[in-house]
């Protein structure tokens, strides 16, 4: 069961739990997924989640 909580869950648990969803009912193939592009789009997302809430780069 996929569980979208994210005050206790990282968005990379997330993107990875619907992504093994998705693989389990068929719906992708596991060998079509990038993992690298899917870390860097993690790490875009959350990057821009901390600048929304007034986060600075120094």
């Amino acid at each position: 069961m996929l569980d979208f909580n994210t005050t206790s869950q990282s968005l990379e648990q997330i993107f990875h739990e619907w992504i093994d969803f998705l693989i389990q009912t068929g719906q992708v193939k596991k060998e079509n997924i990038n993992y690298k592009l899917l870390t860097q789009a993690i790490v875009e997302l959350e990057l821009q989640t901390y600048l929304n809430r007034g986060g600075k780069l120094h």
